[in-house]
């Protein structure tokens, strides 16, 4: 009987390793047409420090701006094969409330210094097991400078990307394309995702930014097990200022399964 050599015998333990690996992450059904959607609501808060000072230095005010945040949206997706398109449209208001730090303590909504704003857009994009990219825009019924992209412009660019086996394990990063824009950790995130073993549950753990001041940790999961039609989503986000002040955002919501 002919031995294998030990090279020989590390080729073969390689291509049965890849090829398990190709089989079990691309187990997926692409022979028929998916379609959801996602309906969220969230809260959350931001907050800027500002500082006036006069020609020499001296500090005149000093103030802390706290800006509550209320959103809702609907998502709606369609994946055929291994293409997409999706539409999303919702709101979002935030009102700036003023703590003076210098003279005492004063809080007092000003109906001059709240923003809300309507959307709503749409895309197109890739989805296979190892990679997906969905681009699109978005028009915003006011489009605030400071929290968008492109300054002084209603449509803004939204878009994901993901490397990695979307049943399994992978990473993604986007931008505007959170169903809640602000309460589900800003408009830009990056991170890992995994789906659990033997239901269609999956949990999302990354960083995110704007409008908040610094990063904000952010943990999102959706709760469905293997015969459900819809599954549970929730997302929570936290961070702390340079200053110590704490941001979060939390949002509640559910995903339907049409077909």
């Amino acid at each position: 009987m002919k031995h294998l050599s030990p090279v020989r015998k590390s080729r073969i333990a390689i291509a049965v390793f890849f090829y398990g690996s190709v089989v079990g992450f691309t187990s997926a059904d692409r022979s028929n047409d998916k379609s959801w959607v996602d309906l969220m609501a969230g809260i959350g808060l931001f907050t800027r420090h500002i500082t006036v000072t006069d020609c020499s230095g001296k500090i005149l005010e000093e103030r802390r701006d706290n800006y509550p945040i209320a959103d809702a949206g609907v998502s709606i997706r369609h994946d055929f094969g291994y293409g997409t398109v999706f539409g999303r449209a919702g709101g979002f208001h935030t009102q700036q409330k003023v703590q003076y730090v210098s003279s005492g303590y004063k809080e007092s909504p000003s109906d001059d210094l709240s923003y809300s704003s309507l959307y709503v857009g749409g895309g197109i994009g890739l989805n296979t097991p190892y990679f997906g990219l969905d681009f699109g825009m978005l028009y915003f019924q006011n489009a605030h400078e400071s929290y968008f992209p492109i300054s002084h412009s209603n449509i803004q660019p939204m878009g994901k990307m993901r490397f990695g086996f979307e049943d399994s394990w992978y990473i993604s990063t986007s931008l505007l394309y959170n169903t809640a824009l602000m309460s589900q950790g800003g408009i830009f995130d990056l991170g890992l995702g995994l789906r659990f073993s033997g239901t269609r549950s999956t949990l999302w753990m990354g960083m995110g930014g704007a409008p908040y001041s610094n990063a904000q940790w952010i943990v999102r999961c959706s709760i469905q097990p293997e015969y459900w039609k819809a599954a549970i989503s929730l997302s929570g986000n936290f961070g702390l200022t340079s200053d110590g002040d704490e941001e979060y955002g939390l949002a509640l919501g559910v995903r339907v399964d049409l077909k």
